[in-house]
């Protein structure tokens, strides 16, 4: 009974919530692996573009915080919405959960799991990190035996662990400004996990702690794939 009310909640909230004025959706046709999401005059659009993906930015969880069937990830599409006049970034997502309910039928439920995800502190000896040489933003420069991320913050830094890693990162440093990161460890160790990680972010004098957190999931019961413009 709880989990019907669940379902009712999710659905009445969806009708009742602003829609967009239009919304375009035909297929990806396949020309990079590029995804994006861009808000321009009157409109946003996203490219190659998962129901996946949708999905994550209408219930502000990450990708990995959404399961369904496999489809929902490997099909690619164009769409392009029309927000009303005055609408703001915040009404977004329950704009896009009214869409995706309508056009390509979503019932979702939401579970509470328990996840591992790590908090970024500073280690014992301090912050062992160069200052960065210029503010030009974030770059990431990948060698066969170390990854350099240079004018980075370490709130940016921990988001780029958590992709990396695929589990959640927190930064709790407290820590201001941009540096310069040199992980001596090799991308398929990073997006592994392996215990070379946590070695390598030690000599930055920096920690990652394990941690388990109540996590909210988003999980796709029933989908079908929408009817093309």
């Amino acid at each position: 009974m709880i989990r019907h009310l669940a379902l009712i909640t999710l659905a009445a909230t969806a009708l009742n919530a602003q829609t967009f004025e239009s919304a375009t959706i035909t297929h990806y046709f396949p020309q990079d692996d590029d995804t994006s999401a861009a808000r321009e005059p009157g409109h946003m659009v996203y490219s190659n573009i998962s129901l996946k993906l949708l999905l994550a930015a209408a219930y502000n969880v990450r990708a990995d915080q959404v399961n369904g069937p496999g489809w929902i990830d490997s099909e690619r599409y164009d769409i392009s919405v029309k927000p009303p006049a005055g609408a703001t970034k915040d009404e977004v997502p329950a704009m896009l959960q009214h869409l995706l309910a309508d056009r390509f039928h979503v019932v979702t439920r939401i579970e509470m799991r328990d996840r591992v995800s790590y908090a970024l502190t500073v280690g014992k000896q301090g912050l062992q990190l160069p200052r960065a040489k210029a503010i030009t933003g974030v770059n990431i420069s990948v060698s066969p035996d170390h990854v350099d991320v240079t004018g980075a913050s370490v709130p940016a830094f921990a988001g780029l662990l958590a992709g990396w890693i695929g589990r959640p990162v927190t930064d709790q440093t407290s820590i201001q400004g941009s540096y310069d990161f040199r992980l001596n460890v090799t991308m398929a160790e990073l997006k592994s996990g392996a215990p070379a990680v946590f070695t390598a972010i030690q000599g930055l004098g920096l920690t990652l702690e394990a941690r388990t957190t109540p996590t909210q999931y988003v999980v796709v019961e029933t989908a079908a794939p929408p009817a093309l413009n």
